[in-house]
């Protein structure tokens, strides 16, 4: 009997332990985080309460490990020759660093060129903007201004035909609201101008050498025609187009964001959690525990009071 009251006791005692893990002390959660601060003070303030498998952790101890400390750098760069005001937004210098665009200043400056347009007397078509390089930079100018300059000299012939309007027995032919006489033709000496005028040609720069009719009279509807052809010569006329564009410079300060001459940390936190609370799970558990407890302190109460009637009973 006192064999059998001993293993039940024992018994009682496995089942309590098994049943208990929820009320041993938990082993605490460590989690490392990787940040920056200028602070010496270390101070990581982040995840200061976490969740794992739905329980709640809070942080209840913080080590420091720091990994790098790094101070200020910046660096000046010029550029030339922009086309537009844009430099790059971020430089890597040959440690590896990349640093940011923190200040930059612009100037501008007019580039210019000419098209020339040789040997004409109408004025071609210009367009209004030209593509031309400048500094080494292919840009697109705008037309600022067209220069016409007639030559000093007639060096270039030309040819025409003109239609004049009366028959045979005409005395006058009326040249520009002027009354010429018909026997002047088809040359009108000493009415040069009034014959340039007729042919609307500009006597400044048109001179004709010789004319001679280059039909016989001829009808169109009710009226008698002739026609004529002059040759001579002509001063050409060079248009000059100048156009504009802008090329700018800069002078531009990169960093590496810190804006004072205190170093930058790169530090480890190293966060020990502890739960927060019981979860329903430990609570659970921990109830069945007390419930195995008591059946246990049940059955030995149980079987020392069964022990002591049998002493009773023998010892009558």
């Amino acid at each position: 009997m006192k064999r059998k009251t001993a293993t039940a006791i024992v018994a009682a005692f496995l089942m309590v332990t098994t049943a208990m893990p929820a009320l041993a002390a938990q082993q605490p959660v460590v989690k490392e985080y990787t940040f920056k601060t200028s602070d010496r003070d270390f101070r990581y303030e982040e995840n200061q309460e976490i969740e794992i498998g739905g329980e709640k952790y809070k942080a209840t101890e913080i080590k420091y490990e720091k990994l790098s400390e790094e101070k200020r750098k910046s660096e000046n760069r010029e550029y030339i020759n922009l086309t537009s005001k844009t430099v790059p937004e971020k430089i890597t210098l040959a440690d590896g660093t990349e640093l940011s665009l923190e200040d930059v200043n612009f100037e501008a400056h007019t580039v210019t060129d000419v098209d020339v347009y040789r040997n004409y007397v109408s004025q071609p078509d210009i367009p209004q903007n030209l593509k031309f390089y400048a500094n080494g930079q292919e840009v697109i100018g705008k037309r600022t201004s067209i220069k016409k300059e007639v030559s000093e000299t007639y060096n270039m012939p030309f040819s025409i035909n003109g239609k004049f309007y009366g028959d045979k027995d005409s005395l006058y032919y009326e040249l520009n609201g002027r009354n010429i006489p018909a026997n002047t033709a088809p040359e009108f000496d000493k009415f040069s101008k009034e014959l340039l005028a007729y042919l609307d040609l500009d006597s400044d720069i048109y001179r004709i050498d010789s004319g001679q009719w280059a039909s016989g009279y001829y009808s169109e509807g009710d009226k008698t025609v002739r026609m004529a052809k002059y040759t001579g010569m002509q001063k050409s006329v060079t248009y000059t187009a100048t156009y504009q564009a802008t090329l700018y410079s800069a002078e531009a300060i990169y960093s590496n964001g810190d804006t004072n001459d205190e170093p930058v940390y790169t530090v480890k936190a190293i966060v020990e959690y502890t739960p927060v609370g019981l979860s329903q799970t430990k609570i659970i558990a921990i109830g069945a525990g007390v419930l195995v407890l008591a059946t246990a302190i049940g059955c030995i109460i149980y079987f020392l009071k069964k022990k002591k009637k049998e002493e009773q009973i023998n010892n009558e």
